[in-house]
């Protein structure tokens, strides 16, 4: 994206593909003389009895709620044969919780937005499914573990680990100098403070594009050493086959269409995409044939109203869109444009919900001013000695050369 422009264990692994990774063994599968299947209890089931998940988090909320009885592991099977039926429990304390009005069911929440932090990872089955309900889901680039936890507190649970750290962090006038030992570290940083996010890998300039083994090599130390869910490529049809073969390497790929910021020395500039029928037709080809290559999902950015409409209605794989209007699944923008963190001009589209340059700058220049008035540190912010301690140190100061 271009700012300027605009150790799983394996219970986790389990859980990501939507399996039920319990422990615990079903005794009426072993006395049908069938294969023992695991149960499917939750942790929090014994406290459902107690009203709903609000009341778990506010006693004060209980009048609020009617009870809620507590659900076995398995539906009743009349056939010997029905699947069971797991029920997701409800978190104790979440933001949304904290944010929502008791009136509000956590059933409710959840279907708004699925999966938030607490209650299970998010996969991509997630994002087809909300694809597929028509429910858009935020997403924001994030460089550091303590903004990945906040990130994580406020529900957004899609996070991209952008190669604009190099312009926003490390200060370069593009994304063409960073590698993939700075994005891997950021990236480990950013799923420690997010362990249950959808989590997003950027793939840098000439990690991808030298050759398909390097590109699976460079893709497995996101996913296997930072824990991605899948990797980002700025590509096009022609790229189709590296695609395909890490696709087949078992490297989930979020394709990049439209602007492409790792190309602005051969676009000259950033510039919105899509602008003639030409164009258009060119990226929604695009698209389709990087769903029949084997991506996952798209993203793109900068492109026309009408192109990313299209692209969204045409396809199966979930589209989060960057600065390309309302139609996309899901929409993203740099954390540093949302929080108004970054000096100099706001890229076009970009709303920010933040003065962070503004506070921030008031906030230093007032910590110089204390520091130079000797307003800060006070005594009272140090710790003194005990008096006995004091008066044998002072003595025997005065006993040194």
């Amino acid at each position: 994206m271009a700012r300027a422009s605009l150790g799983l264990t394996g219970a986790d692994r389990g859980e990501m593909y939507g399996l039920d990774c319990g422990t615990h063994r079903d005794p009426r599968a072993l006395t049908a003389g069938r294969r023992p299947r695991r149960a499917t209890s939750h942790p929090l089931d014994s406290n459902r009895a107690n009203g709903s998940i609000l009341a778990l988090a506010d006693p004060n909320l209980t009048a609020h709620t009617p009870p809620v009885k507590p659900s076995p592991p398995y539906t009743l099977p009349g056939n010997p044969h029905a699947h069971h039926k797991r029920r997701h429990a409800e978190p104790p304390n979440t933001p949304l919780r904290r944010l929502a009005s008791p009136s509000l069911q956590w059933g409710h929440l959840r279907g708004i937005l699925g999966p938030v932090a607490g209650t299970g990872k998010t996969t991509i089955r997630d994002l087809r499914a909300r694809k597929r309900d028509h429910r858009p889901f935020p997403v924001l680039t994030c460089y550091d573990f303590s903004t990945a936890r906040l990130l994580a507190e406020a529900g957004i649970d899609v996070i991209l680990v952008g190669d604009t750290y190099g312009e926003v962090i490390l200060g370069h006038d593009s994304t063409l100098p960073v590698t993939v030992d700075h994005l891997v570290t950021v990236t480990e940083a950013v799923r420690r403070g997010a362990p249950d996010a959808f989590l997003i890998g950027d793939m840098p300039f000439l990690s991808y594009q030298v050759s398909d083994q390097e590109a699976i090599r460079n893709a497995g130390k996101f996913m296997a050493v930072a824990g991605c869910d899948c990797v980002k490529l700025e590509v096009d049809r022609r790229h189709a086959d590296t695609v395909a073969a890490m696709s087949r390497a078992a490297i989930p790929v979020m394709a990049h269409l439209g602007l492409k910021p790792q190309s602005v020395r051969h676009l000259g500039h950033y510039c919105c995409q899509g602008k003639t029928a030409q164009d258009a037709l060119r990226i929604v080809e695009d698209a389709r044939i990087m769903e029949q290559a084997g991506a996952v999902a798209l993203l793109l950015e900068a492109v026309t109203n009408e192109v990313a409409r299209t692209v969204t209605q045409r396809t199966r794989l979930p589209v989060i869109g960057c600065v390309c209007g309302p139609h996309c699944d899901g929409q993203v923008l740099v954390l540093h444009d949302v929080l108004g963190y970054s000096a100099g001009h706001r890229p076009r589209a970009v709303k920010s919900y933040a003065n962070l340059h503004e506070t921030l700058t008031r906030a230093f220049a007032q910590y110089a001013h204390d520091i130079v008035e000797r307003d800060y540190p006070t005594e009272s912010d140090g710790v003194a000695m005990p008096d006995d301690e004091c008066r044998q140190f002072q003595k025997r100061l005065a006993d040194l050369p």
